[in-house]
């Protein structure tokens, strides 16, 4: 029975995600793709922004981008992959002691008639309703 509750609906688990470099650098923009799938039993009637974020230890967001993804999340049908690839400027870090350790985050916006985030497949959620992705340094 649990695992037939899990394939009722939408269930989006992110499989991969690829980096740039190792660490951001604040001469070159961090490029980013990121692996989501429907893990679901059904595709979501509703199209929700992402957001993807670097954030220092503290929480504190360092730079973030909102996104309508292409195609949109309505459009996600189970068992299909989508990759959401995108380049965040770090200009933030221009002037700043880079921060040693930070995390590139994941949230899935609910649509504005709505609040608040989405829950990935994943445990791991911030107080802000951001999913951790990578860490740095590297764990």
């Amino acid at each position: 029975l649990l695992s037939t509750g899990r394939r009722i609906g939408y269930r989006y688990a992110v499989t991969e995600v690829r980096t740039s470099l190792p660490a951001p650098d604040p001469a070159v923009p961090f490029a980013v793709e990121i692996d989501i799938e429907n893990q679901g039993g059904s595709r979501s009637f509703l199209d929700r922004q992402l957001e993807v974020a670097l954030v220092d230890a503290d929480g504190d967001v360092i730079v973030q981008e909102t996104l309508d993804p292409d195609p949109p999340t309505s459009l996600w049908l189970p068992g299909q992959t989508q990759t959401l690839a995108l380049s965040l400027g770090t200009d933030a870090f221009v002037g700043m002691q880079a921060p040693t350790d930070f995390a590139l985050t994941l949230k899935i916006l609910e649509p504005r008639a709505y609040s608040g985030a989405l829950e990935l497949a994943h445990p791991d959620r911030d107080a802000e309703g951001r999913h951790p992705l990578v860490r740095w340094p590297l764990e």
